[in-house]
């Protein structure tokens, strides 16, 4: 499970499915603080 940023500023984590697909999610912020949160937050839930 990593962060990117893509082209329209907006961050976003990327997972593999039990199927081994890659997919994402957005964090719907443009800040990588904000972005890191999210991504804590997705991980204890």
């Amino acid at each position: 499970m990593f962060l990117s940023k893509l082209y329209n500023g907006n961050y976003y984590i990327y997972f593999y499915k039990e199927d081994g697909k890659k997919s994402k999610v957005s964090t719907h912020t443009k800040l990588k603080s904000e972005a890191n949160k999210f991504l804590a937050d997705s991980l204890t839930n």
